[in-house]
This record gives C-alpha cells, structure tokens and sequence, in this order.
C-alpha cells in the first residue's frame, strides 16, 4: 500500500467494506456490519497497515494502550472480524505464524477534510487506533451509537457477560454492601477466566436499582449472557439464589443456589464468588460449545470451546472427540494459545487415565503443546495449571507445586490447581495437607465432572493417613459417581481390605480389572514417584491388593 495522504478521520476501503473511524463502524455495500468496536479497532489498524504484517504487540499498543489483556482477546478480535467479513477460510486476514496478522485485501483510502498524513506509519495510525479506542469506550458504556444497539448475536463476543447488581431480599438496608460486595466479587473473578470478557463494574451498576429485562442488556450492552441474582440473609446463614440468561432471547441457561452458614460475612463474598465464578465458567463453556456445534463452518473459537467441554467429560471416546476438535483449532489459527492448553489436558488425560498404550509419547505430546502455549501467552489464566500436571509426571514435584501455586495466584477459582496440589502433597506423604487442598477444591466446585477425581485423592489421603474406614467412605462415593473409574475400585479394594471387608474388597478388585485388564500391582508402583515406593502406607496397600485378588 503506496503512502498516499489520509486524514484520520477518512474512510478505509476495501472490496464492499468501508471502516469508518469516527462511528467505529463496519459497513457492506453501505450496511452497517455488527462488529465490536475493539473489533473494528484492530480491523482498521490492519487495513491501515496492509498488507504489512502487524505483530501482536503493535496491535495491543494501539488498540489496547495502557490496558493489559490477554491474546484471548486478540484471537476473539480477530474471529469475529473473520465471520464478519466471512472470511471462513482465514484468506483473508492470514494469520502469521509467530508474527502477526496481515489483511490481504487491496485498501482504497478514502479522503478527508484533515491535514494529509500517511496510514502507513504506526506513529500516524495511533491516532485512528485512539480514535477507534475511544469510540469503543463509549459505546460500551453509553450504548447510544444506534448500530451497536441493533441486535447482534453474530457480533457479540465469545462469552462477553455482565453481572447485573445483585438483589437484596429482606435483611436491613445495611446488608445492601453484601450484595454489592457479591456483584463485585464475581465481576473480577468471572474477568480472571480464560475467553471471558466481562463488563467492568461500572458499567453494570447504572442497572442497580431498577428492573432491566436481559434483551435490553443485550441491546445496550451487546454482551450474549447476563448473570443474575439475589441474596437473602437471616441471621448468621446468607443464601444466593442467581440464574445465568441468555441475553439476546431471555432464555434462562441455568440456575442454582448457594447457601452457607457460620461465615463471617467478609469472607462469604470471596467464598460465594468463587464458587459460582466456577460453576458458571464451567456452564458457560459447555453453552458455548453448543452454539458452536451448530455452526456450519466452525471457527477456530468453536472448535476451542467444543474440545474443552468434550474433554471434561473425561471418558475415552470424548477425548478422542475433544482432540481432533482442537488440533483442527490450532490448524486454522496457531498463536491461539487457549486451543494448545486444551490440546494439551487431551494428551495428559491419556496419562492419567490410563487411555494411552504409550505413557511417554502421550506426555512428550502434552510437554510440547504446553510449551506452545507458554511461548504464545505466558500468561494465559490455564496455561500454568497444565503445565504442573506435566511436571508431575515427569516427577519433578517442586517445579510442580511452583506452577500450580502460580494457576492459583492467576486464577482463584481454578478447582483443578486445587486438586493437583493435593496429589503432589500426598505423593510426599504429607496427607493432612492433601486433605486440606482438596477440600478446598470440593468447596470451591462441588459440582465439578472432576468431582469423582477429587472423592478419590480425599480417599487416597485418608488411606495414607492410616484411616482406612473413612477411605472405603469416600471410595464408595467415587464408583457411585463414577462407576466406570478404575482407580476408585482400587482404593476401595485396598480400604476394603484393610478393615477387614475381604468381599467388598475382593469385588473392588474384580471390577478393577474388568475396567483395565492389563493392572497389576506392579503397575500401580510404577506409577507411583519413584522415591517415595517404600513408603510403608505404600507397601501395605500393595500387599492388601494383591491379597484382594489384583495381579502381582
């Protein structure tokens, strides 16, 4: 693109598209194009800039100046630009491996009333980018610019919510500081999930106080789900009741409550808002898959967010399903970190799961999908979840702990980072620990589809710690959760055995190895950290096992 003078305020032209800079809109042939306006932001500055290649960090400076966000963002930008422009293929705008972006299309530059300038140089173009900024600022909070309030399902982004100021019911108008320590609460931890964006509180408070229909949230604000809700307290128990909607129909996707007694209200909040900021994320991942299954030509978001809902039903076949999602995610867009964490936790769910006939090559493949991902975004809300899981298969325990304790300063509610530190700490030998870690897990997602994985670490705690009763406890409600989970049978034989119940625990272990045919005790120890073989809890339970009926 020759440097031909342009004010900023003039159009940019291409095929039947025209970006306009001041109403930060998208038109074809004249009409206007639903399209966010951090979307059009970043579509300008590639028109702008075409058909050189604008690196990641060129685009957050100009488009994001000031403000940290994650490549989440960009790659939503940039998926929504794409069904825009329908560009399913990515011909279009080409993304370049470990560079960029690039929009191919040749730009006719419109004119202006300004001073000439050239769009070309990035000093010129940050002007247009504030502009655009700005004008995606205002629209957001104001909701005035009359083609963003136009119905926009296609525009809205990938799990944009909003947290409407949650309810008092009853209770004195001094509690009215729980409900909005609860909104603000949720607000942030919602903000903390990977693909989520989130209206800042502002913007949601000037609905406190009055009735507002989610359909016209969604007008106003553009976002795909409003998040709802009301708390009721009487005495020293606060309950939540709260519904996730979809905005653009009104359609309730899902609901429930939480109640708790005994907390000091200060802590209710944080204890309250992660537990829902959980659930919903887990929903709203789920919702999103669905809607993407529906596409006819998925995008590499669909695929993203069909093959995490796929892999946390964490059987065979649905990891199977959740694999070839996301290796077609990463195929079509490779700087998208979200798709290679997910790639990722398919290859380390054939290792723990015992899904693999090949141990070391699942976990080199799950190495070398997370460390795709840390190069891409270091800092990505999942990325250091995984990656522990990786290092404790390797056994190397501290480097472990070090990177779920760093999932956990990142993201709070990440009930899994809970529930692998409580593996680590038992593998040690440190069982009241374990305990500890994975009760915070059970309280922070007591709905989780992992649920039955945190019943047997809990089990597996309480049998190193020498209480095999509350073990065989708490197996027994892993195989009822799960029936079809191996290692909930070996526990229970194990516990079983130990307490002296040699028909529940030579069942267990039948049932073990009509799961898994191939288990033998002398697998268990192979799985086990080497240094740590001996231990004499270990011995018995081997002993115990084989004395069940498990093969040496």
């Amino acid at each position: 693109m020759s440097e031909t003078a342009l004010a900023p305020e003039a159009p940019l032209r291409f095929g039947p598209f025209e970006i306009d800079p001041l109403r930060a809109r998208l038109t074809r042939d004249g009409e206007p194009v639903p399209l966010r306006p951090q979307s059009v932001a970043v579509l300008g500055l590639l028109a702008a800039s075409a058909p050189r290649v604008v690196s990641k960090r060129e685009i957050f400076s100009r488009v994001w100046p000031g403000t940290v966000v994650t490549d989440d963002s960009l790659v939503q930008c940039i998926g929504d630009i794409r069904r825009a422009l329908h560009d399913a293929d990515g011909s279009l705008v080409t993304t370049v491996p470990r560079q960029g972006y690039r929009l191919t299309a040749t730009v006719e530059r419109g004119t202006g009333s300004g001073p000439a300038r050239s769009a070309a140089r990035p000093s010129r173009w940050s002007t247009l980018a504030a502009l655009l900024a700005a004008c995606a600022t205002f629209a957001v909070l104001a909701g005035a610019a009359a083609w963003w309030a136009m119905p926009r399902e296609k525009g809205a982004s990938p799990l944009s919510v909003v947290v409407l100021p949650f309810k008092l019911i009853g209770g004195a108008a001094s509690d009215e500081y729980l409900a909005d320590a609860l909104t603000d609460d949720l607000t942030t931890d919602l903000s903390r999930l990977p693909e989520s964006v989130v209206i800042a509180r502002g913007t949601a408070f000037t609905y406190k106080g009055r009735s507002a229909d989610p359909r016209t949230v969604h007008a106003e604000l553009g976002v795909r789900y409003v998040v709802e809700g009301s708390i009721h307290r009487e005495a020293d128990r606060v309950r939540v009741n709260l519904q996730l909607v979809e905005a653009r129909t009104g359609a309730q996707q899902w609901s429930d409550r939480i109640e708790v007694a005994g907390q000091e209200l200060q802590a209710f909040s944080l204890i309250a808002a992660g537990r829902i900021a959980r659930a919903l994320h887990l929903k709203l991942v789920d919702v999103e898959a669905a809607r993407g299954a529906r596409n006819a030509r998925p995008d590499a978001h669909d695929l993203a967010m069909r093959g995490w809902s796929l892999w946390d039903r964490h059987t065979r076949e649905a990891n199977m399903e959740a694999r070839a999602a996301l290796e077609k995610a990463v195929a079509l867009d490779p700087d998208y970190a979200f798709a290679w964490i997910g790639l990722a936790n398919t290859h380390l769910s054939d290792v723990g799961l015992r899904y693999s006939k090949d141990r070391g090559r699942s976990l080199d493949a799950a190495e070398a999908a997370i460390r795709r991902a840390l190069a891409i975004d270091p800092k990505h809300p999942n990325v250091n979840g995984s990656l522990g899981t990786v290092l404790y298969y390797r056994s190397d325990i501290a480097a472990a702990e070090k990177a779920f304790e760093r999932q956990i300063a990142m993201n709070r509610n990440y009930a899994p980072a809970y529930y692998w530190l409580g593996i680590t700490n038992a593998s040690k030998g440190d069982f009241t620990a374990s305990l500890g870690r994975i009760d915070e897990a059970i309280a922070l997602s007591p709905r989780d589809a992992r649920l039955h994985l945190f019943y047997a670490v809990r089990a597996n705690a309480l049998l190193g710690a020498q209480q095999p009763a509350q073990a065989m406890e708490w197996a027994r409600r892993v195989v009822a959760l799960r029936p079809d989970f191996t290692n909930g049978h070996v526990i229970l034989a194990a516990a079983a055995w130990q307490v002296g119940e040699q028909a529940i625990a030579r069942e267990a272990a039948a049932r073990a190895l009509a799961l898994f045919p191939q288990l033998t005790v002398t697998r268990l120890r192979s799985e086990t950290i080497a240094t740590q073989r001996e231990r004499p809890d270990l011995l018995a339970r081997w002993a115990a096992l084989e004395a069940a009926g498990l093969p040496p």
